[in-house]
């Protein structure tokens, strides 16, 4: 018997029902009655919760902007208005409510959370200028939890991070020094790799040398995850190999240090800035759990990326948000 594979398309539809209930008058109480509606996620609703979660699926992870949505929904004899979608996306937002806030919760009762934020420029009916809302996403594993403000003041993320006492990865800034105060953080090696490349268009042989050994403390990351190691064999390892390497680091630093470059020279401003935040950069060597960059959480924010860039240029009509979160 021959077997072989072939394959065709199975158009998908949006389905539209007509529901006809019968008023009929009870025989024994003469009480009117109508036959009650399917079950719906809220009262005098005309959309089933398979609908509410097939547009979250397709805006949000499918990254399909509302107005090609409604194109496609059109396409199948469904005409609904931009406002509609946006209102359904609210809805949909409002029925998580019942477990809003539990994964941040799961987050926080664990040893480490990476965090990091990015700007969102939002856009207010009424008003004539953006707003520089900023958005927040904390994650470990397979649980991430974004947050969005209208403004970057540390005082939300302090509320946020209240009761965790673990481990924060994250970058050396200071609204997240003031909004985690007490927290124990661990700097992402990924932005002064980044610094010390563009370095090397001033300081080409120095510049080279210090990407060469965060070159090879991520080399050393590489080779632990090929030979799966974890836990405590994963720490001995870079007790025993990472912080050598992290130490020959530190001794070429303050070599350059003592140059005294101009406060202008990126490759003085990169050195000085991982001199400051040694402790932190490093803290991976002492702790199986960290990572050794916020790469993970930074990975977050490229589906809002590409979401952003598949709405232009023609945009998508916009609603005012509270400060939230839409869990993965």
């Amino acid at each position: 018997m021959k077997t072989s594979v072939h394959y065709t398309v199975v158009p998908s539809y949006v389905r539209r029902r007509f529901i006809h209930r019968e008023r009929v008058v009870c025989a024994e109480c003469n009480h009117p009655t109508t036959a009650p509606m399917p079950p719906m996620p809220c009262k005098r609703a005309l959309y089933t919760s398979a609908f509410l979660a097939w547009l979250v699926v397709m805006k949000f992870v499918l990254l399909v902007p509302l107005d090609r949505v409604r194109l496609l929904l059109a396409s199948q004899g469904v005409h609904l208005s931009m406002g509609t979608l946006v209102h359904l996306i609210a809805r949909a937002a409002d029925l998580a409510g019942a477990i809003d806030g539990e994964h941040m919760k799961q987050l926080k009762a664990g040893p480490v959370i990476c965090f990091d934020g990015t700007g969102l420029k939002v856009l207010v009916e009424g008003q004539t200028e953006a707003w520089d809302g900023y958005l927040e996403v904390f994650t470990r594993d397979e649980i991430s939890v974004f947050q969005f403000d209208m403004t970057k003041h540390a005082d939300r993320l302090q509320d946020r991070l209240q009761g965790f006492t673990g481990i924060l990865v994250c970058d050396a800034e200071s609204r997240n020094a003031a909004g985690s105060p007490g927290v124990v953080h661990a700097n992402c090696n990924a932005h002064p790799m980044r610094r010390f490349k563009d370095a090397v268009s001033v300081q080409p042989k120095l510049a080279a040398q210090g990407a060469r050994f965060l070159n090879a403390l991520y080399e050393l990351e590489e080779e632990a995850r090929s030979l799966e190691l974890e836990g405590s064999a994963l720490l001995r390892f870079r007790q025993r190999r990472s912080r050598r390497v992290a130490h020959r680091f530190k001794q070429w630093m303050n070599g350059v240090n003592r140059r005294q470059l101009l406060p202008s020279d990126p490759l003085g401003q990169v050195v000085r800035y991982y001199l400051r935040h040694f402790d932190a950069l490093t803290r991976f060597i002492d702790d199986a759990d960290l990572p050794i960059d916020n790469n993970v959480s930074e990975r977050e924010f490229q589906r809002h990326a590409k979401l952003r860039y598949a709405s232009g240029p023609v945009g998508e009509k916009g609603a005012v948000q509270r400060g939230g979160s839409v869990r993965h």
